[in-house]
Parts: C-alpha cells; structure tokens; sequence
C-alpha cells in the first residue's frame, strides 16, 4: 500500500523537482541505481502520505462510522469483534477483511496525493501557460472530486461487509 500510494506521489512531486532544479532531459533517463533510490524513497513518502491522510481525513471517516454504525447497528468497537472472530473462525473472511482496509488506504491516499497534485499547474503558470494551467486544474480537481467519492464508497462498503460479518 505505501509504494502504490507514493508512487502515485510521483505526479505531484516530479513537476516541483523540475521547477525547482536546473533539468536536464538529457540526464533523465532511468537506469538500474535510480530505480534502487527510488523504492525506499516511495515506500516512505507513502507511509508519510498514509499518515498525513489519515489525520486529514479522520473528521470526514468518523461521520462516515457513525452513519454506518447507525445504519448497519455496528458498535464502536465492532471491528476488533469481527478481527477476532473471523480470525479465529474463518482465514478467508480475514483476508477479505485485510483486502477491503488495504483498498481503503490506498483511495484514501490517492485522494491526498491528487490533492496534492493541484500544485502541478504552478509548473505552468512559471513557463507562462495560463490555459494549459486552468485546464489542468480542472482535471485535476475532477479526478480529486471521483476519488473523493471512491474513497468514500470503499469506507462505506468496508462497514457494510463487517456489518454482514457481524450477522453471521
């Protein structure tokens, strides 16, 4: 989850390394010791995103929780319960329950680093495209809007499955 989420975080990040560095395309190619740089430096950038995420979006995850626990009659505490029956009654159900929060902390930090990638259009406005600049915030601010809403969809559905769990 934290190299999918930072390697996401390329497409806000390598627009600022290029305005702020002296870019040379010639240098930009990739090779074996780059691509060795780069994996310990995602997986820690999305560790930070996934932390940074979870903090920014808590307020709007609790008024999903208790929505969900109001709607499906789930208790604060149902998530350890369903943990600790499904691990000691059924591994599938564990690793659809480990599957659904993976999925989960993956949208949530594709939103942040679509949030973030809005910074993308300065690289614009720098070279004097106000145009391509606008339309990029436009699709960037879409993007955001539909995995705002995914991210919401997969939360939602994540408190649905252990309400189901529950019933059983």
């Amino acid at each position: 989850e934290y190299i999918i989420t930072g390697c996401f975080s390329i497409i806000w990040i390598l627009p600022i390394i290029l305005v702020s560095s002296d870019f040379n395309s010639e240098n930009f190619g990739l090779n074996f010791e780059k691509i060795l740089i780069a994996i310990p430096f995602t997986y820690i950038t999305g560790m930070l995103i996934d932390y940074v995420g979870s903090k920014c979006l808590k307020k709007w995850k609790n008024k999903i929780e208790i929505k969900s626990q109001e709607k499906y009659k789930l208790s604060a505490n149902s998530y350890y319960r369903i943990v600790v029956k499904t691990a000691s009654s059924n591994s599938e159900l564990t690793k659809q329950l480990g599957i659904r929060v993976s999925s989960v902390r993956i949208a949530r930090g594709a939103v942040i680093n679509l949030f973030l990638s809005l910074t993308i259009p300065i690289y614009f406005l720098i070279e004097g495209k106000l145009i391509i600049a606008v339309i990029s915030v436009g699709i960037l601010f879409i993007i955001f809007l539909l995995t705002w809403k995914m991210w919401k969809k997969k939360l939602e559905s994540s408190f649905k499955f252990q309400a189901e769990i529950l019933k059983h």
